[in-house]
C-alpha cells in the first residue's frame, strides 16, 4: 500500500533523529544529523556538511554541474603549459 500524506496547502515539521525509506528494488534513502545518504546495493551517495561523497571516490576527482567527475590530477598534467 501507498502512504500519501497531502498537505498541498500547508507546511509540515516532522521532528525525529532518523528517516529512512527502502524501495523494493533495496535502494535505501536516510536522513538525519549527518546528513543524506542514499545506498544503491554497493553504491553509496552521501551528503553532508563536507559536500557530496560518490561512490568509489578519490581526492583526485571533482565533481562537475551536470554530475559527471574530472580526474584533476590527469587535467593538471594536460593543461601545464611550459611558459
Amino acid at each position: 500500500k501507498d502512504l500519501m500524506i497531502d498537505n498541498s496547502e500547508g507546511s509540515a515539521v516532522l521532528s525525529t533523529y532518523n528517516i529512512s525509506a527502502i524501495s523494493n528494488s533495496n535502494t535505501e534513502i536516510q536522513i538525519n544529523p549527518d546528513g543524506i545518504t542514499m545506498r544503491d546495493d554497493d553504491n553509496t551517495i552521501r551528503l553532508n556538511r563536507t559536500g557530496i561523497i560518490l561512490p568509489n571516490g578519490d581526492y583526485d576527482h571533482v565533481l562537475t554541474s551536470n554530475g559527471s567527475t574530472i580526474n584533476m590530477a590527469n587535467y593538471l598534467k594536460e593543461s601545464d603549459v611550459s611558459g
